[in-house]
């Protein structure tokens, strides 16, 4: 299921909206993938998918980089999650979303603007929480996240982050069930277009 939210970037002062929009950017963060998927045979026969041993936490998520999106196109693919942020050249960009467990965190900054090409710091911060854990004041869960700072063109989506592995735990029946995870976080940059304005009434 897609899940977007649109946030105003906070540091954008509401005066700015009489100076016009020229400089208002609309940048889009997508985590697209799959997560938790039964694992398939293409899967067990994949090099970079290590499982994790049996009852055990999944290994560390090995980072996905650069522009180009470094897999295949999978079946299973769909955008898990999503923020769209107003933001401005040279003013810090901040927002913050729920989905269920799930906690996505997108910051950063548009730093220069060239003839063909938008250089933007990004942080992200994608973030499940899986709960107590049994025995332990602690909580369970997982984070996958990027940070760089990349060129974009406009609406041309980059591939910025990301995360693959597996999980195998042991069932009552003493079978095992391993399931994969594969995430990328894609962010595009467009020109911001706001809603036209009602006309004041009479």
């Amino acid at each position: 299921m897609r899940a977007m939210l649109l946030v105003a970037a906070s540091a954008i002062p509401f005066a700015a909206a009489s100076a016009g929009f020229a400089d208002d950017y609309l940048v889009r963060l997508e985590v697209i993938g799959f997560e938790d998927a039964p694992e398939t045979e293409a899967d067990r026969k994949a090099p970079q998918i290590r499982p994790a041993a049996a009852n055990e936490p999944a290994a560390e998520a090995k980072p996905i980089d650069g522009a180009a999106d470094p897999f295949p196109k999978d079946p299973r693919d769909t955008v898990l999650r999503g923020i769209e942020v107003v933001a401005r050249p040279n003013v810090p960009f901040r927002a913050r979303a729920v989905f269920g467990p799930r906690t996505l965190t997108f910051s950063g900054c548009i730093e220069s603007v060239e003839d063909a090409m938008v250089n933007v710091r990004c942080e992200i911060v994608d973030r499940l929480d899986a709960g107590p854990v049994p025995g332990t004041t602690e909580r369970g869960g997982r984070t996958a996240g990027a940070s760089a700072t990349v060129g974009l063109k406009l609406d041309s989506p980059s591939v910025i982050g990301g995360s693959i592995g597996s999980h195998t735990i042991a069932l009552a029946d003493g079978s095992e069930k391993t399931t994969v995870t594969m995430i990328r976080h894609r962010v595009t940059l467009s020109k911001h277009i706001p809603a036209p304005q009602a006309p004041p009434l009479p």
